[in-house]
């Protein structure tokens, strides 16, 4: 997203746009943007130096931390992105620098499906949220793993 510098009044300049998801360039898989990315920006010249301040909203498609059900959650991110500016200065672009500041909203934080999620059984692999795995007691401890070689196929308890 270009800003030229010539059109910002004083009061500032407020640009609305929507940008397709396709076009933010992210190859992300603990997140997808399902909707197109809608940009409320505010650019202000201050002596040398241009602040702009930027609301970008979108639909995103999450995969739970716990069960790995997909979750949709409506983002509304809120950031500031300083430029420095002189009078040579036609235009700045600040289109990279607002795909970095939504990458880093969109993907930071652990997202659950609900706040008590159970996740998933680490023996069998059943959804808890939706039944109870039938797995012996002494197994649902995480700490225990399958060993590939072992032609019985059974659990064994990693050491402590």
């Amino acid at each position: 997203m270009k800003i030229y510098l010539r059109a910002i009044p004083p009061e500032g300049l407020v640009i609305e746009k929507s940008i397709p998801a396709e076009e933010a360039g992210w190859g992300d898989k603990n997140f997808e943007i399902l909707s197109p990315i809608h940009l409320n920006v505010k650019a202000v010249k201050a002596g040398d130096e241009l602040c702009v301040s930027v609301n970008a909203k979108a639909l995103c498609g999450y995969a739970c931390a716990r069960c790995l059900v997909e979750v949709k959650i409506e983002r509304s991110d809120t950031f500031d992105i300083y430029c420095d500016i002189n009078s040579k200065t036609e235009f700045v672009d600040i289109s990279e620098d607002i795909r970095q500041e939504l990458m880093l909203a969109i993907s930071s934080g652990i997202i659950l499906c609900k706040p008590e999620c159970k996740g998933i059984c680490p023996n069998c692999g059943v959804n808890l949220n939706e039944q109870q795995c039938q797995c012996p007691q002494d197994l649902k401890n995480p700490v225990v793993m399958r060993m590939d070689d072992d032609p019985e196929d059974k659990p064994r308890r990693l050491p402590l």
